[in-house]
Parts: structure tokens; sequence; C-alpha cells
């Protein structure tokens, strides 16, 4: 017998709390409908850039079809996501063929008019719009109201002009990340993702210019997605949070869900694996409701304790001062110092 593993992310109704992340992938029918099959609750299309934007906009208001002057990088675009054109016209078929919710994603600097695809895309039939807005952070001057001031005011654009929910994904390096989310929420924003991934920078000897590159996610290396979701779990209790990056498991879908989501999404995961992957995880979660006297994900839900800054705070002091397990392998002498890494005796 299989628990009831439906949910709800933003209102919408899930067969699975399982989604597949933004990515190309996500553009192709055939892998979207094999993903339903699979359990997946929703699929994430993958991101409109803000200049791919500010581009498509230009030439249809002048009616050109000149290429921009940086058209290497508009093709790099295109190959990523089809272009702004491809994946309105993608869209009705995503929503025909595969039977669960589809999402769409923009990616951005700033708030500004390229915000107004939001629109198009809500006419072209997506079911929820998730928005990437990361102001450039590397001015030193730039206060963190200044940083944040962008994304919330692209928010309440589009949020204003849509009816779809909206869901925001964040990068994990906001200084006071519960109240931004509380102020996302009073923005309009329906549903948080924790967290967006960026780039992997890279040195190489011999090169004296660091370089980006992508990869994919290691799998089951949580942490970070976890300090989030416990952060922000009780920020607002009526936004929805979704964990994002690292998710390859049913033991990574649970602790997840335990540390605060509602939902996760996987990407890497899905190309290292294929779509069975959901299978596996729908089955696994599954399992896991039953063998702890679960009838429904929900009730798993409604289960969370949430903890005081208090009981964090207790938490932490406990781990901190609790003596090593038998056999840790910090119960090993260091050559300097103390276990938790203060020097004892000075070096030479």
């Amino acid at each position: 017998m299989h628990q009831d593993v439906t949910t709800r992310y933003m209102g919408l109704p899930l067969r699975s709390p399982i989604l597949v992340g933004a990515c190309p992938l996500t553009l192709k029918p055939e892998m979207v409908r094999e993903v339903a099959i699979a359990g997946a609750g929703a699929a994430v299309m993958p991101s409109l850039m803000e200049e791919q934007v500010i581009r498509w906009l230009s030439r249809r208001r002048s009616d050109t079809q000149d290429h921009p002057p940086e058209a290497e990088l508009w093709q790099s675009e295109n190959a990523y996501n089809g272009g702004v054109e491809s994946c309105l016209k993608t869209i009705p078929r995503l929503k025909r063929q595969c039977g669960i919710p589809i999402i769409a994603s923009l990616n951005g600097g700033q708030d500004g008019d390229w915000l107004s695809v939001a629109g198009e895309l809500e006419l072209a039939g997506v079911d929820a719009i998730e928005l990437i807005i990361n102001a450039n952070t590397s001015d030193p001057t730039c206060t963190a109201e200044q940083a944040e001031r962008p994304l919330l005011d692209a928010v309440r654009r589009v949020t204003q002009m849509v009816s779809v929910p909206v869901a925001v994904k964040l990068l994990p390096f906001y200084s006071t990340l519960p109240n931004l989310v509380f102020r996302l929420s009073e923005a309009g924003a329906r549903g948080i993702v924790l967290f967006g991934r960026e780039p992997i920078w890279e040195i190489s000897d011999g090169d004296l210019v660091p370089a980006l590159h992508w990869q994919l996610s290691s799998p089951g290396l949580l942490q970070t997605t976890l300090s989030g979701l416990i952060r922000v779990r009780g920020s607002d209790p009526s936004l929805s949070i979704a964990a994002s990056g690292g998710i390859a498991t049913t033991l990574d879908v649970v602790h997840a869900v335990i540390g605060g989501a509602d939902v996760t999404m996987l990407t890497s995961e899905v190309y290292r694996s294929g779509p069975d992957v959901i299978a596996h995880l729908v089955e696994g979660l599954s399992g896991y409701l039953q063998r702890n006297g679960f009838d429904s994900y929900r009730d798993l839900l409604a289960s969370r304790q949430k903890q005081t800054p208090k009981q964090d705070r207790r938490a932490k002091m406990k781990t901190m001062l609790a003596p090593p397990e038998p056999g840790d392998p910090v119960d090993a002498k260091p050559p300097h110092g103390d276990r938790w890494g203060h020097l004892t005796t000075p070096t030479p």
C-alpha cells in the first residue's frame, strides 16, 4: 500500500513534493512527460535572463531581425533556454502533454521593464513564476538594504502584474535572511527556494585570471540548505519553502522536510540518473511515511517541531560542550590546541 504523498506548493496541488528544478531538460516535453509519469510534482523551466529579455523586447518593438553586437552570447543563451519566443511556444505544449504544474523562471540583476515578460509567461499558461534577482554586491559602499531593494521592488512589480503565484530563489549570502524572507512575503511572494547556485570559481596554475564554470551539485551536501531552512522556517508560516541543492536520496528529502522545506527540488540527480530517480524518491518517501506511522505526507508536515531561538542556542551549546564519543576522530589529540581549535601551546 502506498502512502499519500500529495501536497501543495504556493497553493498549487502536487502529486508529490519532488520537483524538477530549473534546467534545460524541462524544455523537452518528452522529458517532462517522463518525470511526470515517474511522479514529479512540478517542473521549473530554465531561466530567461534579463539581458536576453531586454534584447527580445527591443527586437520585437523595432520589428528588426538584426543580431545584437553580442551575437555569440545571444546564441549561447538561446542554446541554454531556447530563447524567449521558443519558451513561450513550448509552455502550451508542456501543459497539454505533461499534466503537472509548469513554473517559469526569470533571472536578472535589477527591477525594470524587462519583467513585463512575466505577463507573457502567464498568458502562455505557466502555473507559477520563480524569480531570481541577484544585484551586484561587489561594491563596498553598497549596504545590505541597497542590495535587497532591487529584489523587493521586482517582487512587487511581478506580483502586481500576474495572478499566478511567485516564488523567489535566493542565494545563501544575505546577512539577515529571516528578515528578508519576511519582507519578501510582505511584497507578495508566495514561495521561497533555498538556495540558488552560482558558477564555481576556478583558478588554474599559471593563469592569472579566475574563471567560472558550472558543475553538477554533489549529492547529499545539504548543510548550507539545511542551515537556511532552519533559519527561515518561522519567518512566515503562509510561505511555501522549497529546498534546492544536493537532493539525491530519500534521506536527503526527509532531512530537508524536517529542516523546514515543504517541497524539494532536484536537478543534478536527474542529469546523473535520469527520470527514474523521481520514482525512486517518491517510493522511498512513501515507505518512510509508512514505517514511521504517517498516513500522508501532510501528516509529516504537520508533525514538525519549530524551535525557539533559545532552544536553538541551547542545542548549539550542548553540541559544543559535549565530550567526544569513544572512537570519535576528534578524540585524538591534535599537534597544537584542543579539539575546538584553540591553541594550548605556543607554536615555535
